[in-house]
């Protein structure tokens, strides 16, 4: 059963490098950038302040803001490209589940509610389309982000 399933995912990725791949980059990169902003923080907290310099605090006041302005860009893209990426999941899974459900004979739709399995169909696919893209990206993310927090407490 789980081997169905991991290879469900590695055969929908598959047909997906180069969006897959754009995802995890992205997702890297945004979650690296997320980490840049403490940083510049407490330097402007413990050298900058304390001292007055206050040149140097606009030169990382601007730093900041372009780090925030590249990650904003740098998540919408992974969004729009992940997005998209899910969407074709979907769109083939749907298709695969309608030529089998062709190919059902007429016992089975007499057994079943047509409507029912039309709902769960459409709606099961939708949560899967969504989640081709929010597994991947939420697992980079998150461990990028804890581990990379763990090791700046220690820097």
């Amino acid at each position: 059963m789980l081997k169905d399933k991991l290879k469900f995912f590695s055969e929908s990725y598959a047909a997906h490098k180069k969006a897959f791949a754009f995802v995890a980059i992205g997702s890297l990169l945004g979650a690296g950038l997320g980490l840049l902003s403490p940083m510049l923080i407490r330097h402007v907290m413990d050298s900058l302040l304390p001292h007055g310099i206050s040149a140097e605090m606009i030169l990382t006041a601007g730093a900041l803001l372009t780090i925030y302005a590249a990650n904003y860009f740098l998540n919408y893209k992974v969004e729009v490209v992940g997005r998209g990426m899910g969407a074709r999941i979907e769109f083939t899974v749907r298709e695969k589940l309608f030529r089998h459900l062709l190919r059902m004979g007429y016992s089975f739709y007499d057994n079943a509610q047509s409507g029912q399995l039309l709902s769960r169909l459409v709606n099961d696919i939708a949560e899967v389309g969504n989640l081709m893209f929010a597994i991947p990206h939420l697992l980079i993310t998150c461990v990028v982000t804890i581990f990379g927090s763990v090791a700046l407490l220690y820097i």
